[in-house]
């Protein structure tokens, strides 16, 4: 993502759903990402792309509700990515899922 399209989206965002707040937005994110689960089961190359971009513009909106800037929110990712560097990983649980090692 650049600042330039985060700050567009954003905008939009808060142009078109004025009342939208972080957990509104948080929740609708919820709602996309089943429908992305459904499409990627379905094998759908079409709607896997648009759920995966629907899930980015509700987590930019989140973002900006929370006041992160593009900066600073690339700057987050970069610290928590850091931290998983560092971590150990347990194996995928019966659902696939692997999380770190509790430490």
């Amino acid at each position: 993502m650049t600042e330039k399209q985060f700050k567009e989206i954003t905008q939009w965002q808060n142009k078109t759903f004025p009342t939208a707040t972080a957990l509104s937005s948080a929740t609708h994110l919820k709602d996309e990402i089943a429908e992305l689960m459904e499409a990627i089961k379905l094998g759908n190359r079409f709607e896997i792309n648009h759920e995966i971009a629907d899930c980015f513009i509700l987590l930019f909106n989140i973002a900006d509700k929370c006041s992160l800037s593009h900066m600073s929110l690339k700057a987050i990712i970069d610290e928590k990515m850091a931290i998983n560097y560092a971590r150990t990983w347990n194996k995928p649980d019966e659902r696939g899922v692997v999380k770190h090692v509790k430490e």
